[in-house]
């Protein structure tokens, strides 16, 4: 509560110490720990913890999704992509390790298999602001700019009704190489 809640780090940091003093072998402690870890820009201590509770529960989903998730944050799109399919083996249908698994094979260049993936996602997922925003990027990039400026018209809109955070219109104007809008 006291790091995702109220901001209180050092409070966070200890409150989680304390749990996994109390109970060392609980998978889901050390995958808080992990996302702690990670967001505090500590990442090879969040690659630890969350391989760690990867190792007590192998096939716990939460575990492999924390793994994958921890992975991608962390810039190690080939982990990414091996705990997708790990996570994506016990639950062929869940959207959360094939969106990680999208993202990392978009980051290393494989456009082509990312694409096939986000497609899977934007079916069961449509209306998510993270897949609207990818789907103006594949707009944009598949030269259909029309309809991708309508999707982020759309998202730009929301954000103003404070429907969508800011991070999601700013990394589609990124993603786009539209810096001057991604900082406005």
């Amino acid at each position: 509560v006291a790091w995702n809640f109220e901001w209180d780090w050092e409070g966070g940091d200890k409150a989680q110490q304390r749990a996994l003093q109390l109970a060392p072998l609980e998978p889901s402690f050390l995958q808080w720990r992990a996302y702690f870890l990670a967001a505090m820009g500590r990442a090879d201590e969040a690659v630890a913890a969350a391989e760690q509770a990867v190792r007590l529960a192998p096939r716990e989903f939460s575990a492999l999704v924390t793994r994958t998730g921890i992975a991608y944050w962390t810039s190690r799109f080939d982990d990414a992509i091996h705990f997708a399919d790990r996570a994506l083996a016990v639950d062929g249908h869940a959207p959360t390790p094939m969106l990680f698994k999208h993202f990392a094979l978009y980051k290393l260049g494989r456009f082509t298999e990312a694409k096939s993936l986000f497609d899977r996602v934007q079916a069961m997922l449509p209306n998510e602001t993270i897949v609207v925003t990818m789907a103006a990027v594949y707009g944009f990039r598949e030269g259909r700019a029309g309809d991708a400026q309508r999707l982020l018209d759309a998202l730009v809109a929301r954000h103003r009704d404070g429907f969508v955070e800011a991070v999601y219109v700013a990394g589609a104007y990124a993603e786009l190489g539209e810096m001057d809008k991604a900082y406005a």
